[in-house]
């Protein structure tokens, strides 16, 4: 087993919502909620 006392926690990073990104959160959101 792991040594719960060498646990490493990662650090997880988000960059802000670009303009760039609209298309792509569109086409998820669609397929998420395809009724409109």
């Amino acid at each position: 087993m792991l040594d719960p006392r060498s646990e490493i926690y990662p650090t997880i990073e988000y960059r802000p919502i670009q303009p760039s990104d609209l298309e792509v959160l569109e086409k998820i959101h669609l397929s998420l909620f395809p009724i409109r």
